[in-house]
């Protein structure tokens, strides 16, 4: 079995709710050789106080002075990994134990893909149920999938470490609360093969107060610029 470092971007911004609970499927994953970057994004709770409170060496603690946002947060931890491959992590999901070893062993028989996901669990109020957001599985699908909608679930997502350092997520206002979605439409414009694992690996928490319920009207605004920008794109 292989054995490439693998880093793992976990951004948190007063994320003590749910923070430990992440952390810990992470540090609980049958993979073992990775590193964990945990990047605090200016939290005002106790957001900091839960990270260091572990004394992991796979853990990599950096503190944002002041809070950049999501999309440039995950720039910097790009930027710090040092992994052959970069896993997403958010402070309020739960990755499977075997999560890593199965999206690593993916890639791994599977040279030509850039990216990869899984399915996963929604989890809301302690109930788990399956998640069905996600039924495409192979490249061309996904590529496809990738003009009107994100294919792939940013919270379980892994890349080739290159790959994503060579395109990053983009910091235009444009880009905002839609990030995933724009990076996928990036991967296939520069035909960047995608796919989905079809097993789920991840708990994916329905949570109140993210992004997608917190900013809805103006990622609706942007995820439409976006899709009339990917399909001005590939029909030139």
């Amino acid at each position: 079995m292989t054995n490439w470092l693998i880093s793992i971007i976990l951004p948190a911004y007063n994320a003590e709710k749910y923070l430990k609970e992440a952390i810990d499927s992470i540090l609980a994953q049958t993979y073992t050789n990775f590193e964990l970057i945990v990047i605090n994004d200016g939290s005002t709770d106790k957001t900091e106080e839960i990270i260091l409170s572990y004394q992991d060496s796979r853990i990599r603690y950096i503190k944002n002075e002041k809070n950049l946002k999501l999309i440039r947060t995950l720039n910097k931890g790009i930027g710090l990994a040092k992994g052959k491959y970069i896993a997403r992590m958010d402070a309020d999901d739960i990755s499977l134990p075997h999560r890593l070893k199965d999206e690593v062993e993916f890639m791994e028989a599977h040279p030509n893909i850039g990216a990869c996901s899984s399915k996963v669990y929604h989890l809301k109020s302690d109930k788990i149920k399956k998640g069905y957001y996600y039924p495409c599985t192979l490249p061309a699908a996904c590529r496809f999938c990738s003009v009107f909608r994100t294919p792939l679930s940013h919270p379980a997502s892994f890349f080739r470490t290159d790959i994503l350092k060579s395109i990053m997520y983009d910091e235009n206002k444009s880009a905002l609360h839609i990030e995933a979605f724009v990076l996928w439409g990036e991967m296939a414009l520069r035909n960047i093969p995608m796919a989905v694992i079809d097993k789920r690996l991840l708990y994916y928490r329905d949570n109140d107060q993210s992004i997608c319920h917190t900013y809805t009207d103006l990622q609706l605004e942007n995820h439409k610029k976006r899709v009339n920008f990917m399909l001005n794109s590939l029909l030139e």
